[in-house]
């Protein structure tokens, strides 16, 4: 009997991979990026998102398709709509973790808001999770270290490693 071993699936910034059963997605050397663990409650069916900015503002032009989820305010609905419409999974369980938004460099630390990237990315995701009635059920955001992410499809467990080797399970 030949058995499978568990894909490891990456998202590059911009990108959005997505699991099924054994399969761990995984997004390293977050800074103020965004992983967006959104996922089934019920079944062992996973998207992992790497969102890069808060908002798309629109040029008269389309975002690229090329990177789905560069953008927090397009991220967030364009992956819903894949679990819900390609694979029926109800909105009422879909779920969502989070991790990220960290400010990185200290000359930025105490600049206007406008310039906290991290910090706006953050608030963009858990506004367009609450708009859509998406349970947030674990986030570690903001800070100002680094994060390697890793989501396994079938336990939903969401484990992050910091800056000196420091692990943190959700």
């Amino acid at each position: 009997m030949r058995v499978e071993q568990p894909r490891m699936l990456s998202a590059g910034m911009g990108e959005v991979v997505m699991g099924f059963n054994e399969d761990v997605l995984h997004v390293s050397s977050l800074g103020s990026c965004v992983a967006v663990c959104l996922y089934s409650n019920k079944k062992n069916i996973a998207l992992l998102g790497h969102v890069v900015l808060p908002e798309y503002k629109s040029r008269g032009q389309e975002p690229s398709l090329s990177k789905p989820v560069k953008y927090a305010d397009i991220a967030i609905p364009y992956m819903v709509r894949i679990l819900t419409s390609r694979y029926n999974v109800p909105l009422s369980d879909c779920r969502a973790k989070i991790v990220g938004g960290a400010q990185m460099f200290a000359v930025l630390r105490d600049v206007e808001d406008r310039l906290q990237i991290g910090m706006r990315n953050v608030a963009v995701i858990k506004k367009m999770l609450v708009d859509l009635g998406i349970e947030l059920v674990a986030e570690e955001t903001g800070g100002t270290t680094g994060r390697t992410v890793r989501f396994h499809a079938t336990t939903k467990q969401l484990t992050i490693r910091t800056k000196g080797d420091q692990l943190t399970t959700y």
